[in-house]
């Protein structure tokens, strides 16, 4: 176990090198913040939520934290009333993702050397999934600073107290935060201790960690406020080949940007073919509307990294050939131990449950990474070449082939799609989507109306009647939804299809946006099958 280095110069200091880190990831992070928000599946979701205390408040999958983030503002708006959820959930990603890098860098320091850890965090930095979600508010960022800063604790060797107390602190803070947590700390972090020989800590912390995660829980459950999402058709995940062939998918997006791939109408419409369940209006609109010569650039970045990468490989294998290298010390052949087994569990977790989603496959970059400063053999002036250039056309490439596309709003679906509804309704107004939940996530937030998706609402439970001193307004997806939504709800689409057949006389075109047109609802309102108002 390698030690501070306190009798060195104090840049050579991990902690001082830590700081820098941080500062230089977080700077980073600030100034390619995106205004397109386009990828955001749910931060729109949760920050209603955290503005509204909504039902789902306490949900089962991140019990913490959209509480936390609600008590966060709270705590700030004394001094800022006019400040919204999301720009505070964004802030503490930015924070978290810097913080992660440096804590990932400390802890494989502390098995390595300098080198390798900086190669571990640049990885890390740069890979997309993760310098994206660092820039969203969005909870995977989050959850993984608690994981990595629990394996922090663990790997250091001072006996005492409060390491382990933290250690099963920050583990219960990561279950808390996201369940995909609760391999890393409930099972491989006592793996870690066990291969260390400690069985006592081991015991300490599993029994600790559970006891106060199912206190957490427990107390949540007695109150009755712990949510649990209502079931829906999945069409990806489950033990099968597909699903392994939809997280190899999934994994590459989350490591290497795709963004400009749909800046190629062929190659969009293969994607949609392949994957006709998924909405990707909005990743078309980003790629149409993106600089039409940035995606040969992308492109060239890309087969530029994967040369890079097999010349990576090849020179790691001839150096191998050369001699077995310096022997492991038993604290770093744990940690790999552990960490591997980290990595290979939350792969599989994000297989059986939704593999083709990118955002999941954030939660398992630290970890990869982290193997990788562990397994990859010391720097030689050779490897330190070519695992600087292939960082380099890391963050090359997933600058020019994803950053830079969300960089700008002109390509944000939900913005364009939502703008005049946003600027030309009150609080007296209703508006009808049947858009995909992201989008209606995106406008419930933003438009001051109150907004209706009718893909989360029973046929007969509305009324379109305008509301008193107000009028009623309906996208034009109302009458032409989305086929991904029919594929993945058939019986919800035939519903939606005959209320939209009684609906399309009783209302006048109003306004026009980039995918169709907004209607109006008559106020002399003629409707075949009134009911009651019941949405959300």
């Amino acid at each position: 176990m390698k030690p501070e280095d306190a009798s060195g110069p104090w840049w050579r200091r991990g902690s001082i090198q830590a700081r820098i880190l941080f500062a230089a990831t977080l700077l980073l992070f600030l100034l390619t913040f995106p205004e397109n928000h386009t990828e955001a599946e749910d931060a729109y979701d949760y920050a209603w939520n955290v503005e509204r205390g909504g039902e789902a408040l306490f949900h089962s999958f991140h019990l913490l934290y959209l509480p936390l983030m609600r008590a966060l503002r709270g705590f700030i708006r004394p001094f800022s009333t006019e400040l919204h959820a999301y720009p505070v959930m964004a802030a503490v990603s930015l924070l978290s993702g810097a913080a992660a890098v440096a804590a990932l860098f400390l802890v494989v320091r502390r098995l390595r050397d300098t080198g390798v850890a900086l190669f571990a965090a640049a990885g890390l930095t740069f890979s997309y999934g993760f310098w994206r979600y660092a820039c969203e508010a969005e909870v995977y960022v989050p959850a993984s600073l608690a994981a990595l800063a629990a394996f922090g604790c663990a790997v250091r060797d001072e006996r005492g107290a409060r390491l382990q107390a933290a250690a099963v602190g920050f583990s219960i803070l990561a279950v808390s935060l996201h369940v995909l947590q609760g391999w890393a700390v409930l099972v491989c972090l006592p793996v870690y201790h066990l291969l260390r020989r400690r069985p006592r800590r081991a015991l300490i912390h599993l029994l600790g960690s559970a006891a106060g995660i199912a206190a957490v829980y427990g107390t949540t459950a007695a109150t009755g406020r712990l949510f649990f999402t209502a079931g829906s058709w999945q069409p990806e995940g489950g033990l099968r080949v597909a699903s392994l062939l939809k997280g190899i998918v999934g994994a590459g997006q989350s490591l290497v940007a795709g963004n400009f791939v749909f800046a190629f109408p062929g190659a969009a419409s293969a994607i949609e073919r392949m994957f006709p369940y998924r909405a990707l209006s909005e990743e078309i609109f980003m790629g149409r509307a993106g600089p039409a010569g940035l995606r040969f650039a992308a492109a060239g970045t890309l087969v530029a990294l994967a040369v890079a990468a097999t010349l990576a490989l090849l020179t790691e294998v001839r150096s191998k050939r050369g001699g077995a290298g310096a022997p492991w010390s038993a604290p770093r052949r744990a940690a790999a131990g552990a960490v591997i087994l980290w990595l290979t569990g939350a792969s599989g977790a994000v297989c059986v449950f939704e593999p083709g989603n990118p955002e999941l496959w954030t939660a398992v970059l630290p970890p990869l990474w982290m193997t990788a400063g562990l397994v990859l053999p010391a720097a030689t002036p050779r490897r330190r070449g070519t695992r600087t250039a292939l960082i380099a056309l890391l963050a090359l490439h997933n600058w020019t082939g994803g950053m830079a596309w969300i960089a700008g709003g002109e390509g944000d679906y939900h913005a364009r799609k939502a703008e005049w509804v946003v600027e030309n309704t009150d609080s007296q107004d209703k508006v009808l989507t049947a858009d995909n939940p992201v989008f209606f996530f995106y406008l419930r937030y933003h438009a001051p109306a109150r907004v209706v998706s009718l893909q989360r609402l029973a046929e007969d439970a509305f009324d379109p009647a305008p509301p008193p001193g107000g009028y009623t307004y309906v996208y034009g997806d109302v009458f032409a939804p989305p086929e991904s939504m029919g594929i993945r709800f058939p019986g919800r689409s035939t519903k939606l299809k005959r209320f939209a057949e009684r609906l399309r006389p009783a209302v006048e075109p109003v306004a026009s946006h980039p995918f169709g047109k907004i209607y109006r609802v008559r106020e002399s309102l003629e409707f075949s099958a009134p009911g009651r108002y019941t949405g959300m």
